[in-house]
């Protein structure tokens, strides 16, 4: 709701797609579809033309269980998101997606779990650019008890087109990134060592 909120105030044309038991287009910009049928996805972009959508915001995530579910439930919450992909995997144009996602990262030392749930589309979705090079996608990871009402202090971290997986803590985003490390000494010893074949391998 704070979401389109935010793009009402800005101007922005959006659809809002919400679970249901069926396909059924309530208005013209709310649709509602069965997550576990794939055809209902398949009829949404039929009716959304998706070349003339600059992003799709996919915030199922944020409301999963957090963990302790079976491998079933597990496999019907992702899914969804599969279909999606299978369906923007059809159109010729270029597909922007972010997904966020809730407590799917340790960023704090604080944080000691992690969302299994939602940790699953951080490994996702890097194989799905590469599976499909015309899907370009943002992951936004929120604090696990944190609110999501403030929305408007971290939105422009997503519309950062630099910026492609980030974690929001206390309204600030934290950035994965690869840092050289300094050797523990200034040389390397390397030493070549014979092994007789002729006696068995041991490992102590």
């Amino acid at each position: 709701v704070i979401f389109e909120k935010l793009l009402k105030e800005d101007g922005r044309r959006y659809y809002n797609v919400s679970p249901g038991e069926n396909y059924s287009q309530v208005t013209e910009t709310h649709f509602t579809i069965d997550p576990g049928n794939k055809t209902d996805f398949e009829q949404l972009l039929t009716v959304v033309n998706i070349s003339e959508i600059s992003h799709i915001y996919y915030f199922w995530p944020v409301h999963n269980n957090p963990n302790n579910i079976s491998a079933t439930e597990l496999c019907s919450q992702v899914m969804p998101f599969i279909y999606l992909i299978q369906a923007c995997s059809e159109s010729e144009s270029p597909v922007n997606l972010v997904v966020i996602t809730r407590g799917a990262q340790c960023v704090t030392n604080d944080e000691r779990l992690i969302n299994l749930n939602s940790s699953s589309f951080w490994g996702l979705l890097p194989l799905v650019e590469n599976e499909f090079p015309s899907i370009h996608y943002k992951l936004v990871d929120l604090c696990s008890d944190g609110p999501t009402d403030k929305i408007n202090e971290w939105i422009h971290y997503i519309l950062d087109g630099n910026i492609n997986e980030l974690a929001i803590r206390s309204g600030k985003p934290h950035i994965k990134k690869l840092t050289q490390m300094p050797p523990e000494s200034d040389h390397a010893e390397i030493k070549a060592v014979s092994v007789s074949t002729a006696e068995p391998v041991r490992i102590i």
